[in-house]
C-alpha cells in the first residue's frame, strides 16, 4: 500500500520538530513514527521535547491513529519532557484527545500561535532542568 501523508522531521537542540500535512494512512503514520523514533533513540537518556506542527493536516485513518497511539505509549518510557502541538483551531485538540487516550498521560499542550508553543515548550524544558 502507498504511503499517504507528508512529514518533515528535524532537530533543533533538544527539540524534535515535526511538520505534518495531508491525510495519513497507517503506512504514512508508521513512516513518520520511524523517523521520530530514530531521533528519540539518539537522545539515549537525555531529556527532550517535541514541537509538532499539524496546521496542514487533513486527517488520518483509524489505523493511522491506532499505530500512533502505540508510539505514544512507547514514548512514555523515554525522557520526553513535553509536546507542543501547533493547530489551526483548538477544536483539533478535542479530536486528537478523543483518538489518543495516551496523550492525557503526556505533558502535551495545543496552541494556535507558533511563538507561544515554542516558548511554552522551552519553559517546560527549563523547569525540568533539560535546557
Amino acid at each position: 500500500m502507498n504511503i499517504h501523508g507528508e512529514f518533515e522531521v528535524s532537530l533543533d537542540g533538544n527539540i524534535i520538530c515535526c511538520k505534518l500535512s495531508g491525510s495519513f494512512n497507517e503506512q504514512g503514520s508508521l513512516a513518520y513514527q520511524k523517523q521520530t523514533k530514530d531521533l528519540i533513540l539518539s537522545f539515549d537518556k537525555q531529556p527532550f521535547g517535541m514541537f509538532i506542527d499539524i496546521v496542514d493536516i487533513e486527517g488520518a485513518t483509524p489505523d493511522a491513529y491506532s499505530s500512533l497511539d502505540i508510539d505514544h505509549i512507547w514514548q512514555l518510557s523515554r525522557p520526553l519532557i513535553a509536546k507542543a502541538y501547533l493547530v489551526k483551531s483548538l477544536v483539533y485538540r478535542d479530536i486528537f484527545m478523543r483518538q489518543s487516550t495516551v496523550l492525557e498521560q503526556q505533558n502535551s499542550q495545543f496552541f494556535t500561535n507558533k511563538a507561544e508553543a515554542i516558548a511554552w515548550l522551552k519553559q517546560q524544558l527549563v523547569i525540568a532542568g533539560a535546557d
